[in-house]
């Protein structure tokens, strides 16, 4: 499949590949927010260990409390792939589920099983850059699916000059699942860029900039290409709390409606309140303005707050509110959703994760009128256990519940399971 008339131009020279990791940009948060699954795929542990020492290595000054125990496990295990800087880490998951309630298309609903493989291999190059290739391979018992192939690729690294940070993400993803949003299953390419930078200007204040562009196509729908800058500055009010405020302005080109231009400006803290408790918070206001007419003024939030009493037991909330480009034409999607999970180590030998989250989506016009809403229930667990030092068996149940003013989006799924993965 090819972006329809949004080619992605050579934006990226050798010299400029850059991007900070240890920025926690708003941005980049906008532009990889995802349309929501009716069921997930497995969990593969592809974080490049570049990454994961930032945040170790900075954990006084984030709010990030804890790092999944699977990756820290990793983390910990001898690398046998290794050629002078060079490690390569193959990985490779299984799945298995049965579910109900599983939209092939708006208003049609089936029972089936799903066997979905991802083999893949990570390549880190030194502790700075890291890429990543995952196809996904899934196959459906009942007719009404037909069985797909998808790739992931992810490059990301970073480097520093003086005072400088900067930095790279660079994505491209081929997918075609069961989405919410359409009741059915969508075909998606999507191509992501973000650079990124970071400047110390004193020992309490720093800025950050991001420049950032996503390119979808849906087959079928709205194919969009999503343009963006941020700039933000930073205020250090002790070694645990900083303070920040900015903007995000940007640009949508659609195949299909009206191009939009936006402004979104905000404030954020980053609190490390205690050693077991931090978080996460951003606050603003945003406005589009559509080509054809017609300016749309949503609030915009987040929060993240996560709570770990003992080594092996987890808590962490969140809320969010954002506005996406909608795949059908003319609309935009304004989304608030609010999440809660908790993890406990048990007999010391198995890990149970247990998240609720519910979530309502507004399909609005530029007048400002919504001619469609769904609300959203979804609640997952899963039991694992480490096998073979690198690998984790794990049970899985998954509920969704969605409620839709237009009926035919309506649907209520249950899927239970289970899922092999292993990573060197």
């Amino acid at each position: 499949m090819k972006l329809k008339n949004h080619q992605p131009k050579r934006v990226l020279d050798q010299g400029t590949l850059v991007i900070c990791l240890g920025i926690a940009s708003l941005t980049a948060g906008r532009l990889y927010a995802e349309a929501p699954v009716i069921y997930s795929g497995p969990l593969v542990p592809v974080t490049p260990a570049a990454v994961l020492d930032q945040e170790q290595q900075n954990l006084t000054n984030s709010p990030s409390v804890f790092i999944p125990a699977s990756e820290a496990r990793r983390s910990n295990l001898p690398q046998i792939f290794r050629s002078g800087p060079l490690d390569v880490r193959p990985h490779f998951g299984y799945q298995f589920l049965y579910g109900t309630g599983i939209q092939s298309t708006p208003s049609i609903s089936g029972a089936t099983e799903i066997h979905t493989l991802t083999p893949g291999f990570l390549l880190e190059y030194g502790s700075h850059w890291a890429l990543d290739y995952t196809p996904t391979l899934v196959f459906y018992s009942n007719k009404l699916f037909h069985d797909t192939l998808g790739h992931s690729v992810k490059l990301s690294g970073s480097t520093q000059y003086e005072d400088w940070q900067f930095g790279l993400q660079q994505s491209y993803d081929n997918s075609e699942q069961v989405l919410a949003e359409t009741g059915g299953q969508s075909q998606q390419e999507s191509f992501g860029t973000i650079l990124n930078a970071s400047r110390v200007l004193n020992d309490k204040m720093s800025a950050d900039f991001s420049l950032a562009q996503k390119m979808q196509d849906t087959d079928g729908f709205q194919s969009s290409a999503d343009w963006s800058l941020s700039s933000f500055l930073n205020y250090q009010f002790w070694e645990r709390l900083t303070v920040s405020g900015g903007a995000i302005l940007g640009y949508v080109s659609l195949d299909l409606g009206d191009d939009q231009t936006y402004q979104d400006f905000q404030a954020r803290v980053n609190w490390r309140i205690t050693d077991k408790m931090g978080l996460s918070a951003n606050v603003g206001g945003e406005a589009r303005e559509f080509a054809g007419g017609g300016t749309l003024f949503s609030p915009v939030y987040g929060a993240t707050f996560q709570y770990q009493p003992r080594p092996r037991t987890q808590f962490s909330f969140g809320a969010n509110s954002s506005v996406q480009p909608s795949l059908f034409q003319g609309q935009v999607t304004d989304t608030t959703s609010f999440t809660a999970s908790v993890s406990q180590h048990l007999f010391k030998k198995f890990d149970l994760a247990l998240s609720a989250s519910f979530s309502m989506t507004d399909y609005t016009q530029s007048s400002g009128a919504s001619n469609r809403r769904d609300e959203n229930n979804a609640y997952n667990a899963r039991l694992s256990h480490p096998i073979f030092k690198r690998g984790t068996i794990s049970a899985i149940y998954q509920f969704s519940d969605n409620h839709s003013s237009q009926g035919k989006f309506s649907f209520r799924s249950n899927q239970v399971g289970g899922e092999f993965s292993y990573s060197f």
